[in-house]
């Protein structure tokens, strides 16, 4: 499939996303740049239920329209032996979405924040988590475990808009 992006042809075969993985303090952020429209890419993650499917190990989301514009998410995740579970809202914000969580038995804090910036081939989309379980998990682990899922999320999210021919509806995730 060959695609035009501002221009320039690209071979999808010859694509190849590069991620970009740093830590902040508790955040951890990945980021890359993707030969896409900033309206395909948000028009992707502006669909709550979705755009959280597309996390690595997320078994279910369920998702309630709240009165202030936001979203309540109820988010259940492959744990390390057992599912966890979290209830978020989700809210537009500059450039992107912030789910923020609101309650969960299983953790302490879980944020992530969904932001997408023109570039001049696409766009930049970063992806920032902060997740703290109840349990003692050493912060390493947790900074492995989260980063190597964000990655997979954007990947997940190339392979669609690239489906869809970077434009138009995009499909249902399962």
């Amino acid at each position: 499939m060959v695609g035009s992006v501002g221009g320039l042809a690209l071979l999808a075969s010859a694509y190849a996303l590069d991620v970009d993985r740093k830590r902040e303090g508790e955040w951890v952020i990945v980021t890359a740049e993707m030969p896409y429209a900033t309206d395909s890419i948000r028009g992707l993650l502006k669909q709550d239920a979705k755009t959280m499917k597309l996390g690595t190990g997320v078994r279910s989301v369920s998702t309630e329209p709240l009165s202030n514009g936001c979203t309540k998410i109820v988010v259940v995740n492959d744990g390390l032996g057992r599912d966890y579970t979290y209830t978020a809202e989700r809210c537009a914000i500059d450039n992107g979405w912030h789910s923020r969580m609101i309650h969960s038995p299983d953790f302490r804090d879980h944020q992530v924040i969904w932001t997408t910036q023109p570039t001049e081939h696409g766009s930049r989309i970063t992806i920032r988590v902060k997740v703290q379980l109840k349990l003692p998990v050493p912060r390493f682990v947790m900074t492995r475990i989260v980063g190597g899922a964000l990655e997979g999320t954007l990947e997940k999210i190339d392979g669609l808009l690239l489906e869809q021919g970077w434009q138009g509806e995009i499909a249902p995730v399962e």
